[in-house]
């Protein structure tokens, strides 16, 4: 075997040794439609009452949430026991519920995030339920930043069957051409994962300003087979010669899919075959 082969493929496993993940696989998935659901691993450390409510129309969601006395809600799912991982993602149905008033500095603003507990912010913006104003909520960028119309980017409009103007954002997973450019794709290594969904609302009308989630599911990749990564190496190894298509195949086999786990690996597998003597 020619030394040439030898270094090509010490790139190839350099690349591969670590896990090659092809697919997802669900750690959490509640639509709430089971009123005795005890709701485990939801929590609350602003003491916020978590329980299933039904929309005026029949829909079961988790909430609604409003702010007594302007205090600010925050409600946490905490996973515990979650298979090794490097990433994971997050998709729910937002409702919001009552006169939001967005990014405005009078009775406002109205925001509302996700939190990766530990990590990073996944989205904090603003809502309002007026369409016929301009530029008065922050949805689909980020508060504070720029402004748009009321109700930009809702998927449903007063579909909940309450009096007061509602709205329905729904975040699909892995669909970010459909959630206004938001992947709730992030970094995520631990055993225990805590996912904090929080508002601070100014609630000062007679008209409550509440908001609840549902659909709520939780994914971590999933590790595939290095079986035929080695059955791959073989048979390379025992090839006359060594070109890249050699290394494309193996790559793809070795994933059982093409959508490479790490999106850095060909530009580093590049550099690795460019020192090949």
């Amino acid at each position: 075997m020619k030394l040439r082969n030898v270094f090509a493929m010490m790139c190839v496993i350099s690349m591969f040794a670590m896990p090659v993940w092809a697919q997802w696989q669900v750690v959490y998935e509640n639509d709430f439609d089971n009123l005795s659901d005890p709701l485990t691993g939801w929590s609350s450390p602003t003491s916020t009452p978590i329980g299933i409510g039904t929309t005026p129309s029949g829909r079961n969601f988790l909430g609604p949430f409003d702010e007594e006395n302007d205090l600010p809600i925050n409600v946490t799912l905490t996973l515990n026991g979650l298979p090794t991982h490097t990433q994971a993602r997050v998709s729910f149905d937002l409702f919001v519920i009552g006169s939001w008033d967005g990014d405005l500095t009078l009775n406002g603003p109205d925001i509302w995030g996700l939190q990766v507990d530990g990590g990073s912010t996944l989205i904090q913006t603003t809502f309002n339920h007026d369409p016929q104003s301009s530029n008065i909520q922050n949805y689909p960028d980020w508060y504070p930043g720029p402004s748009h119309p009321g109700q930009t980017g809702a998927d449903e409009i007063d579909s909940l069957g309450y009096t007061a103007v509602n709205f329905v954002y729904s975040f699909p997973i892995d669909d970010s051409s459909t959630n206004d450019g938001h992947d709730f794709t992030f970094n995520h290594a631990g055993s225990t994962l805590g996912l904090t969904f929080y508002s601070d609302l100014w609630s000062i009308q007679p008209e409550p300003e509440m908001w609840g989630l549902d659909n709520v599911i939780v994914e971590v990749p999933e590790p595939a087979t290095l079986s035929l990564l080695a059955i791959g190496g073989l048979a390379l190894i025992r090839k006359r010669r060594y070109d890249f298509l050699d290394v494309v195949v193996l790559a793809i086999v070795s994933g059982g899919s093409i959508r490479v786990f790490d999106k850095y690996l060909p530009t580093r597998l590049m550099a690795c075959l460019a020192a090949v003597p």
